[in-house]
């Protein structure tokens, strides 16, 4: 795994769990030249995917978090917090297009020409790393989609925020 880092020439080298060390890679991320034409040259809208804070991440841990990384919401707090202060998302409350924190997911309209639902199915919706990411029924009634259904949970999150 050290590597395979290595060889990209990511910062830091280790295993990132830190604010510090996830401020650190997304700073080397941003000292790619070719990323830096990209955000010269088009709007970006950010979203993360699955591999942002650890491998394989769901609401309580992910694949490779362990008892000797510390905590998981801890990692999980920081790396969110690096995300926001290194990519274009929006600093306003949840139920506002604007929100940002871990419930990334919200609605981008653009005048009457387009809207984008921007989703979120890891670090929100997964109850483990195997189960499916796209429930659709709020079992415990915090308004947040606990099944295994993905037929339906995909809309289901997108009618929450349209």
């Amino acid at each position: 795994k050290d590597e395979a880092v290595r060889g990209w020439g990511l910062e830091p080298k280790h295993e990132i769990i830190t604010l510090q060390d996830y401020r650190l890679r997304h700073a080397t991320y941003r000292s790619d030249k070719g990323l830096q034409a990209l955000a010269a040259s088009a709007a970006l809208i950010a979203t993360w995917d699955d591999h942002e804070i650890a491998n394989n991440p769901w609401k309580d841990g992910a694949q490779n978090h362990n008892a000797g990384e510390g905590s998981w919401i801890d990692r999980k707090t920081a790396a969110v917090q690096a995300y926001h202060e290194w990519l274009p998302t929006r600093d306003k409350r949840n139920g506002d297009n604007s929100y940002i924190g871990p419930l990334i997911y919200r609605k981008m309209e653009f005048g009457n020409l387009m809207s984008f639902l921007i989703l979120e199915s890891r670090l929100l919706a997964r109850t483990s790393g195997e189960t499916d990411p796209f429930p659709d029924t709020d079992e415990n009634g915090d308004g947040i989609p606990d099944n295994d259904d993905p037929s339906t949970a995909a809309m289901a999150r997108a009618a929450s925020i349209i």
